[in-house]
């Protein structure tokens, strides 16, 4: 008579869904005002949860954000997360304008705005 012995391992696996991107991105970006150290644009935006607005001095390359990232957001230069390559989050917003401070004088810079849908996931 045989014995089958059996053992099963399990692992928990920590799984996070995240939620559909948008379809419609930000638009129609507006440079309103700007003196040596701030600038104030507006935009239309998409059809997302929010928009994480980012800055970097043109003369860099772009760095892109990444799925299921808190990112800390400064309308302070610099203050925000870098997202590599001084591309720094300058707001996580549901808003369509901003004011950007602490920027170098003679500097280019590229502004870029990402929709965004934020998910809430609730573990047990």
């Amino acid at each position: 008579m045989k014995k089958i012995i059996s053992f099963f391992l399990f692992t928990v696996v920590s799984m996070t869904a995240f939620a559909a991107d948008p379809t419609v991105q930000a638009s129609n970006i507006q440079f309103t005002s700007a003196t040596t150290t701030s600038l104030s644009f507006s935009w239309t935006g998409g059809n997302g949860t929010g928009c994480l607005v980012v800055m970097h001095p043109y003369s860099t390359g772009t760095s892109y954000p990444s799925d299921g990232t808190n990112y800390t957001a400064s309308t302070t230069y610099g203050n925000g997360s870098n997202l590599g390559n001084t591309n720094y989050v300058v707001a996580k917003t549901s808003a369509s304008s901003m004011t950007v401070y602490g920027l170098t004088s003679g500097t280019r810079y590229s502004v870029l705005i990402y929709e965004y849908n934020y998910n809430v996931i609730t573990s047990y």
